[in-house]
């Protein structure tokens, strides 16, 4: 078998992005005293569509839901900011944590219709900006030499 692919079909043009960038990590931690540090991080990272959100192909997990990837997907970037503070006691410690991500070009499913019809399309899309933010709070607690409380 042979196949001939069209070079100026456009799927097979770029389009001029630029795929070296920095994509750095950093740690820091601040020890306070010998039992309380403060900590933080920062980390930037490129995340690429999975196959399924680039297939072309309809998948029909429902009768009037089609799934449909999108072969122009560009990368999901995210800059991920953690701060962190930890007391340690004798058998047991506290830690406290405010998370902060932000995502561009984020990707996510779209789903339309088209007039007239009840097919729903979930197509998957770079949808602009997005983030999540949470605070975390941990206990943990020694109770007798095989029995741990966290919380």
């Amino acid at each position: 078998m042979r196949y001939y692919v069209n070079p100026e079909h456009p799927i097979y043009k770029s389009d001029g992005y630029n795929y070296t960038q920095p994509f750095p990590n950093l740690r820091l931690t601040y020890k306070l005293s010998d039992n309380n540090r403060l900590s933080f991080f920062y980390n930037r990272r490129g995340d690429r569509s999975n196959k399924v959100d680039i297939r072309i192909f309809p998948k029909y997990d429902d009768a009037e839901i089609i799934k449909v990837g999108k072969p122009t997907l560009r990368p999901q970037f995210t800059n991920s900011f953690d701060l962190g503070y930890k007391s340690n006691w004798q058998d047991g410690y506290f830690f406290s944590s405010l998370y902060h991500k932000r995502m561009n070009a984020t990707i996510t499913r779209i789903s339309s219709t088209v007039r007239g019809s009840d097919i729903i399309y979930n197509i998957f899309q770079n949808a602009g900006k997005s983030c999540n933010t949470r605070i975390e709070f941990i206990v943990s607690q020694k109770v007798v030499p095989w029995l741990y409380f966290k919380s």
